[in-house]
């Protein structure tokens, strides 16, 4: 692949190619305010085919408090890349989009 490389992905920190961690790559990352993230995620797993989520939006956020939604803990996923930002990495938080 020729230069500049280009990877977008939802993957957490701890699922990162080694290649990338190894080679100290430079890393953006960027983030919404949770609570964006849970309305968003809510209405996202209602209509989602798979999941079909049919509790109310307060039991949802319940679980996402806890760091259990469906598709993995939204919290230490953040936590993870904040964790590493001291390494060369560039961590944003949007708070409105």
């Amino acid at each position: 692949m020729s230069s500049p490389r280009f990877l977008k992905t939802h993957l957490p920190y701890s699922l990162l190619p080694q290649d990338i961690l190894q080679k100290q790559c430079k890393l953006i990352y960027i983030t919404r305010n949770p609570r964006d993230v849970a309305v968003s995620y809510y209405h996202f797993a209602c209509m989602l085919k798979e999941t079909q989520y049919k509790g109310t939006f307060e039991q949802f956020f319940q679980r996402f408090l806890l760091d259990r939604p469906t598709y993995g803990p939204f919290l230490l996923h953040n936590l993870e890349f904040w964790n590493h930002s001291m390494m060369g990495m560039y961590c944003f938080y949007f708070m409105k989009i």
